[in-house]
Order: structure tokens, then sequence, then C-alpha cells
């Protein structure tokens, strides 16, 4: 089974610029053919290489710099941890009173309702899971267990927890903008399923004319061989965002001349 549209026709992966390459030859041929089905796949075409080529830029620049800092977010980190502390190191004292009195009772509440094995397990989770807990913490604190933070004079660091985790929450946020490698797969796959879309359009459109479709794909066709010749000389794919700088200068030597379809993409 084929899951894609360049695996089923069988292609060498060509880097973004090796594609545009090709799609631009197709382009002139098509438009001075009267193909504009063709021309339109084209730009399609073009502009899924381009997308991806900003995204491979992108991705290469991050690698050097790095991802987003999370700095922001740890210091807020560690206003949630001591405040985290405080309420509790508070309702341990009044849960360890000698005399009975009902702040000693609230006290042992909030210990056995909040912190039954201490702060520990909750201020040493990822930074996304504390936030999910602390959240919870907060909704039994501020829900059955107000009345016990009231008479514990707990209030109003209650409400500081409450306003660092929204703070948290914003800082943790994953937004649109964020570069990650599954954006990058996507873009490339994108491409190259846009530039295969193109050869099928012709192979279908030129079942009786083979002058035609050999005009067309000749550029594709010398960029897979020349694809063909490099693996076959170095025994190994090379980097697909490389593939137009390492091999399409090659020359061609004798019997490198192929067919569309010379072999999979993977050896």
């Amino acid at each position: 089974m084929f899951f894609s549209t360049h695996e089923a026709i069988n292609l060498y992966q060509q880097g973004n610029g090796s594609m545009d390459f090709c799609l631009a030859d197709i382009a002139t041929k098509a438009e001075r053919a009267g193909l504009g089905a063709v021309c339109a796949q084209v730009e399609q075409a073009q502009a899924a290489c381009s997308r991806s080529q900003r995204l491979d830029e992108a991705w290469a620049n991050t690698r050097h710099t790095g991802l987003p800092s999370r700095g922001a977010a740890a210091k807020t980190d560690v206003l949630i941890d001591r405040t985290v502390k405080q309420i509790s190191d508070i309702a341990q004292t009044f849960a360890s009173m000698h005399r009975d009195s009902p702040r000693k009772v609230a006290g042992q509440r909030l210990v056995d309702r909040v912190f039954p094995r201490g702060v520990f397990p909750i201020t040493s989770q990822r930074f996304e899971e504390q936030r999910v807990t602390v959240d919870l913490i907060l909704e039994r604190l501020q829900g059955e267990l107000a009345d016990d933070i009231a008479l514990l004079g707990l209030i109003e660091l209650v409400e500081d927890l409450s306003a660092y985790n929204k703070t948290f929450g914003e800082q943790l946020s994953v937004h649109d903008d964020l570069l990650t490698f599954d954006r990058v797969a996507d873009a490339r796959l994108e491409a190259r399923e846009a530039y295969a879309g193109v050869i099928v359009m012709i192979l279908a459109g030129t079942l009786t004319n083979k002058e035609l479709r050999a005009e067309l794909l000749a550029s594709v066709r010398d960029q897979q061989g020349r694809l063909a010749q490099h693996y076959r000389r170095r025994g190994k794919i090379a980097a697909v965002d490389r593939a137009d700088e390492e091999v399409s200068n090659e020359p061609l030597g004798e019997g490198d001349d192929i067919v569309v379809s010379p072999g999979p993409a993977t050896d």
C-alpha cells in the first residue's frame, strides 16, 4: 500500500532547490505547450517548496541558537514552589499544636487532603505537570477547604499561588509560531507530494504523446539520474536538504541515464 503520491511513483528524494529547479523548467515548457492545468499545479508545488525551504533554514538556525528559553517560567516556578511550601508549613504548624483547637483541626485537614506526602511530590514535577497539579490543589483550597484557609489566615498566600500559576501557564503555552521539527517535516512532505503531483499530472496527460512527456520531464529525469549515480558512488543516501548542492551538479556518466522512477527513496 502506498501512503503518498511520492512513494507511489518511486522517486528518489530531491532537495527543495532541486525540485524547484525542475519545476521552473517544467513551467517554461508547459506554458509553451499550452498546458494551463500543469502550470497551475507547478505554481502550487513551487509555493510548497518555498515554504519548506524557509522552515528548513529557520530550523537550521534554531539548531545553532537553541529553542526559546524558559527563563521566565523558571522564575515563576520558584515563586510557586516557595508559596506551596509556605502554605504547607503553616498548615503543619497548626496541625502539630499540642492544644486542641479549630485551627489545629483545620491544619490537620489541610495536611491530610493537600499535602499528605509533603510538598516534594508537587514541586519536583515537570513544569507542565506541576501547573496542572497546582490547579487541582487550588480548586480544593478555594472550594471545600476555603473555610480552613480563612481560619488559618492563608487567603493571601492562596491568591498569590493562583496568580503565579496563571502566569506560569501563559509562559508555558506553545504558540503557533513556535517552530518544531514536526512542522519542518510536514512542510518537506507537502513539498514532495506537490512535486510528485505535478509529475503524475504530466504522466496522465501525455499517455499518447511520449515526446512531450520526455520533454516536460527531462529535468526530473536528469536530477533523478544524478541522484542514482551519487548513491552508487557513495553507497549511502545523502542528506535530503543537501541533495541539490552535492548531487545535481555532478556530471552524468555513461549508463546513468534512467527513467523517471529509478528506484526507492531509500536504499
